[in-house]
């Protein structure tokens, strides 16, 4: 098991309200300790266009070693080209680009699916959009949020009532998804849209990361101060010391006053 793969960059906003900002985003993936192959992509990229923002990603690929490899993969390709022509703007075209895949999948990549998660930063305005159980989440003065909702059997159970979250937690069906990309998927993207603020950090995980970490010790992580790149690595570590079963895959970005040291 080698260090995490990663990727980071950085760069700077302006808020009307806040003032110039600073944009830190890194994503990184590891295999963890029970998985001997990573089906899991990441993505973290600038903005092409000269606009202040990033791109963050992350897909959890499932139907065996190579097909899921391929169908996260894939899916982490073509939604960085669409966001790369500038074509990833509003609700509509996150929804079509959800579709475009998924019709991609079912074309090429037999027995593969992938769920995926993805945030868009443009100046003080953040989206995401999801299907399947990887998450985003958002901390604002030290408060986490989760922002997406699972669409998984034990979220619909905790949904009617009857479980508990905590029973969903180490339900033996924790695992069993009802929407992804791929084979199976029956409705669009979930997509929502907020405000960004300084001071504020998304972040996006595969169910490697919150399957076995809880939301206080991460948002702990995501508290302390330090750099995308080491809170990354921090998460990763946290969800290794707790078995890490699956593999573990982190996309953050931060917007950081620029009076900030």
């Amino acid at each position: 098991m080698g260090s995490p793969v990663s990727i980071d960059g950085s760069t700077t906003l302006a808020d009307e309200d806040a003032g110039p900002s600073q944009l830190e985003f890194v994503a990184c993936t590891d295999v963890g300790i029970k998985r001997t192959h990573n089906e899991d992509a990441v993505a973290a990229c600038m903005s092409p266009f000269g606009e202040t923002g990033c791109l963050l990603l992350v897909a959890d690929g499932m139907g065996g070693h190579a097909n899921g490899q391929l169908a996260s993969s894939e899916t982490a390709r073509q939604i960085v080209a669409v966001y790369q022509k500038g074509e990833l703007a509003n609700p509509k075209s996150f929804r079509t680009a959800f579709d475009d895949v998924d019709a991609f999948l079912h074309a090429h990549v037999e027995g593969g699916g992938t769920t995926l998660v993805v945030a868009v930063v443009a100046g003080s305005a953040l989206t995401v959009a999801n299907i399947g159980d990887s998450r985003a989440y958002l901390l604002r003065a030290d408060l986490l949020r989760q922002l997406t909702r699972d669409d998984s059997w034990v979220q619909s159970q905790v949904d009617s009532g009857h479980i508990t979250p905590e029973q969903a937690r180490t339900h033996p069906r924790r695992n069993v998804i009802l929407k992804a990309l791929g084979p199976g998927r029956k409705e669009g993207a979930e997509v929502l849209s907020m405000r960004f603020l300084p001071g504020d950090v998304v972040m996006l995980c595969s169910d490697g990361l919150h399957g076995v970490v809880d939301d206080e010790q991460i948002a702990r992580v995501l508290s302390s101060g330090n750099s995308m790149e080491t809170v990354c690595n921090d998460l990763v570590r946290l969800a290794l010391d707790a078995g890490a079963p699956d593999n573990i895959s982190i996309a953050l970005c931060q917007s950081r006053n620029s009076n900030q040291e």
